[in-house]
């Protein structure tokens, strides 16, 4: 065993060496799917900071496919931000002046929705496909149940665990 600190230290704590084994592939397969190395940097730290956090560094099996959900599902996470934060200012573009919020309603607005869409991000893909299919695109139970293949009482069921999800965010200031 090598005499140097460093190396003692990195043997010690798991998540330094996985950190120094991997962070560099995660950032560089981040930085080319997501076309920007500042991006892709950005990503693979998160990632590492969401896995010091979940304290499941020990029982990696597979580390670099553990690394690429935990990935994939923060980008798609980050998009449906983005998604919803687009939308949000379409909606303002349309509105007049005189209607428009101002900066604070704007901010808590935006907040809302970022608090909306982790509670959303809980509950089961389906569920929250079948909250957006309804909600947003307002399509009847009976196209959703098709487009989930499952039937329309568990499409109801779905709408039912997000909309609960939505109201606990909605119940707190």
């Amino acid at each position: 065993m090598s005499k140097h600190p460093l190396t003692q230290s990195r043997l010690a704590d798991p998540l330094a060496g996985l950190f120094q084994s991997h962070f560099g592939w995660l950032a560089g397969r981040m930085a080319r799917q997501l076309g920007s190395r500042s991006k892709g940097e950005e990503v693979a730290s998160e990632v590492f900071a969401r896995l010091a956090a979940s304290r499941q560094v020990e029982s990696l099996r597979e580390p670099r496919a553990f690394l690429l959900v935990v990935a994939r599902r923060l980008i798609s996470e980050l998009r449906r931000r983005s998604l919803l934060e687009a939308s949000y200012l379409d909606a303002l573009r349309t509105v007049s002046a005189e209607t428009a919020p101002s900066p604070e309603e704007h901010n808590a607005f935006l907040q809302l929705l970022q608090r909306m869409d982790h509670a959303l991000g809980g509950v089961s893909p389906k569920a929250r496909a079948a909250f957006f299919f309804y909600r947003i695109d307002h399509l009847r139970h009976q196209d959703i149940a098709e487009r989930l293949d499952v039937s329309v009482s568990m499409v109801r069921k779905y709408i039912d665990t997000a909309e609960r999800a939505c109201a606990g965010v909605l119940d707190r200031p």
